[in-house]
């Protein structure tokens, strides 16, 4: 009898045991499964903040962009009211708030909010608390803006202005010309394809024509489409930089070297207050580095000198020599600031969800003034000063939120 209940025992033990083990599985397996789900729900809630914190800073920049234009039609509108009669320290008092606005413009703008050295402890504390219950509380964003007015737009190659297509293709021409000459180990990237026929074939990928351009280009002939119904080149303006790279002849390093220099939207012309000094020595054969240096140190030194107005660079031109009149004829020269951007929000939570949505903003009105000009001067021969009445200055801002032609999400 005892040894039937000592094994009644050890059988109720083991049954205890395997139920336990059982038990043990399931529990163990509920509970990985419920970590899982908690890492990949975590996941997912960190890339919508990053991709919500992004817009944030997108919609930041696309204010202040609408904030710029408005402060630059007011300031654009003293001068056309006064025409010019305003006295030095009023113009002088005018270009310093145009300073001001240009820098508040490209600025960039980070959250959370970080406490400037020399700011009282008290209001960096007010700083933190602000941050601390923040809905973005974790979540960093930054807002960048950058001018489209410092490169060359390259879909200007297909411009319905024959002037424009023409300057456009000078400006590249000059702008590797000068690359070379100053570093002769570049002469190797164009050895099998020469800087004309990548410019030819740059303009032939834009233009609406199936001729090959002067000098030298690609049209679809030249290009292998056996294993595609594509239509090459399209014959319509690139949509984003590296479809420039598809483009007959580009190589990866050509492309690295035009691409500091070029954009897809934006000027129609030079402005002289905004070029580089890489676009400015494109403008002519009679633009040297000492003439281009002299340029940009005078409009940088806002107490002595400022920004270009359209006469002042004409007299400039005159004392060194120049005819600034000539060369405008075939290139525009532009002194106030015009209203076209690439906007970035960049965000992050942790290393591993950062969103970069890149939005070109384009203001129509302003460009499509520009164009009008340009062509009234080609179909009618205007044979008057070229410096035409500036129409931008009086072109009000386009209404509501700024126009998005172009959206990338990295």
């Amino acid at each position: 009898m005892t040894n039937i209940k000592k094994k009644q025992k050890g059988t109720a033990l083991i049954l205890a045991l395997f139920f336990m083990t059982i038990t043990s599985a399931i529990i163990f397996d509920l509970a990985k499964d419920t970590l899982m789900l908690y890492k990949s729900s975590n996941r997912n809630i960190k890339k919508l903040q990053s991709y919500y914190s992004a817009q944030a800073a997108l919609e930041m920049g696309l204010l202040k962009v609408k904030a710029f234009r408005q402060a630059k039609a007011k300031l654009d509108g003293v001068r056309t009211k006064y025409k010019g009669n305003l006295p030095q320290e009023a113009q002088a008092r005018i270009t310093q708030v145009e300073k001001y606005v240009d820098d508040f413009m490209l600025t960039p703008f980070k959250w959370p909010i970080a406490g400037l050295d020399g700011v009282a402890a008290v209001f960096k504390n007010e700083l933190a608390d602000i941050n601390k219950k923040s809905l973005f509380s974790g979540v960093e964003y930054l807002s960048l803006i950058t001018n489209l007015e410092e490169k060359i737009n390259i879909n200007n190659l297909g411009s319905p202005s024959e002037g424009m297509r023409e300057v456009t293709k000078q400006q590249f021409t000059r702008l590797l010309d000068r690359k070379i000459e100053s570093n002769e180990e570049l002469e190797e990237l164009f050895e099998e394809t020469s800087v004309a026929e990548i410019i030819g074939a740059l303009q032939d990928w834009v233009d609406d024509d199936s001729e090959v351009s002067e000098g030298g280009g690609a049209e679809s002939s030249d290009y292998n489409l056996s294993d595609s119904d594509e239509k090459l080149p399209p014959n319509k303006a690139f949509n984003t930089l590296a479809e420039i790279k598809r483009v007959k002849g580009m190589t990866d390093k050509i492309y690295e070297l035009l691409l500091p220099h070029i954009q897809l939207f934006g000027q129609l012309g030079v402005n002289i207050n905004k070029a580089s000094k890489e676009i400015l020595l494109s403008v002519d054969d009679t633009f040297t580095e000492d003439l281009v240096t002299e340029i940009i140190t005078l409009r940088n030194d806002t107490e002595n000198h400022g920004p270009w107005s359209a006469t002042s660079f004409k007299d400039f031109l005159t004392d060194n020599s120049i005819d600034g009149e000539d060369i405008e004829k075939r290139i525009p020269f532009v002194f106030s600031s015009q209203p076209n951007f690439i906007v970035e929000g960049i965000s992050g939570v942790g290393r591993s969800f950062e969103v970069n949505i890149k939005a070109y903003v384009y203001d129509y009105n302003y460009d499509l003034n520009q164009l009008s000009n340009a062509l009234f001067l080609e179909r009618t021969q205007y044979k008057g000063p070229p410096d035409l009445p500036d129409n931008s200055q009086t072109t009000p801002p386009e209404k509501g939120r700024p126009s998005i032609v172009h959206l990338e999400v990295l």
